[in-house]
């Protein structure tokens, strides 16, 4: 997106949001929830994946296969949700004196 496209959306959107903040906000309330589950979904189906593959190699199939995509999966999951892991450290500074 060009700049000039990128500014009229910016504005475009500005106006309706002070113009209607209630439908402003629930769109983008709308769009926190599908964001975060897209998130969930994926890992769902990553950890339904690895519990399949898991239920299989210990049944039926025993094969080097099977265990070779469980690790692979583990290993996937693993790195989405350590994504997900945020640590936010402490603000470094004095904490303001109150004047009085």
């Amino acid at each position: 997106m060009e700049k000039p496209a990128f500014d009229a959306l910016v504005q475009k959107l500005t106006l309706f949001a002070k113009d209607y903040s209630d439908k402003y906000k629930f769109r983008v309330w709308l769009l926190t929830i599908l964001g975060y589950s897209y998130v969930f979904i994926i890992i769902f189906l990553l950890l339904l994946s690895l519990a399949t593959l898991s239920y299989f190699e210990f049944t039926a199939l025993h094969s080097a296969i099977a265990f070779k995509l469980i690790l692979g999966l583990g290993v996937v999951t693993f790195l989405v949700l350590k994504a997900l892991w945020i640590r936010i450290p402490p603000p470094v500074g004095k904490l303001p004196t109150a004047t009085n």
